[in-house]
């Protein structure tokens, strides 16, 4: 019954990482027109699941980890095997939540930039014909 918990665990927490890299829709490249706006993710929903996971995820692989590891328990590979999986997948969700909290932020940037430049500010308008500056890179994620 036990390794049906933590198998059942560890499926439940890698199938809940990477919501943002799943549902987030990426802002398009720049040079970006004043219409339409663009169509892109803006709410950071996707990111704070993320976040939440990997928060839940890290310290419950840690703490199976510890209890495989256990020798007055005594010692089981599957439970270490299990608690490196769910912390594997803790990191990869707050990997995948820095994905999204960047892009929903630069979403929401390039739409309030559409909007000053309707409304006449040219700084808008001339943010939207220049490239941004450059990201951090992200290990496995093509922007």
């Amino acid at each position: 019954m036990r390794c049906f918990r933590l198998t059942v665990a560890l499926v439940l927490t890698i199938l809940s990482s990477g919501c943002s890299w799943i549902t987030v829709t990426r802002p398009p490249p720049r040079p970006v027109d004043s219409t339409p706006p663009v169509q892109c993710t803006t709410t950071p929903a996707a990111p704070i699941a993320d976040t939440a996971a990997g928060l839940i995820a890290i310290p419950a692989g840690a703490l199976t980890v510890a209890v495989g590891a256990d020798s007055f328990i005594g010692r089981n590979e599957l439970t270490i095997l299990a608690g490196i999986g769910i912390v594997a997948s803790g990191v990869a969700s707050l990997v995948s939540a820095g994905s999204g909290y960047a892009w929903t932020g630069e979403c929401r940037e390039l739409q309030r930039q559409q909007m000053g430049c309707l409304s006449g500010v040219e700084e808008s308008c001339a943010a939207l014909r220049i490239e941004p500056p450059p990201l951090p890179s992200t290990p496995g994620v093509n922007r």
